[in-house]
């Protein structure tokens, strides 16, 4: 949140998480979104907009988006894998594998 707080005043109105594994860590992951989302707006504050990478699985886990977007992450970026699996297999993605 100290960064955040930090490109908030500095003047920012929307920030990138680029970090692939941001959702990994699903518990992780949603206590930084409920931080986020508590301060979002808060006190007087303009609301910051977010956006982030996930992977294709989080379309599975209707809480995680929920958390998301209440925190104010309207943008997501997921990479398409392969529809072969074979080939997921082969390049070790599991976590796409069945979506």
């Amino acid at each position: 949140m100290d960064e955040i707080r930090k490109l908030y005043d500095l003047g920012f109105a929307s920030i990138m998480i680029t970090d692939d594994n941001f959702t990994a860590n699903r518990k992780k992951a949603t206590e930084i979104l409920s931080a986020i989302e508590e301060w979002n707006g808060a006190e007087g504050r303009d609301f910051l907009t977010f956006q982030t990478q996930l992977s294709i699985n989080m379309t599975k886990h209707e809480s995680m988006l929920s958390a998301c977007y209440r925190a104010g992450l309207l943008t997501a970026f997921m990479g398409i894998e392969s529809s072969d699996p074979a080939a997921l297999d082969e390049c070790d993605k599991r976590p796409n594998q069945g979506v």
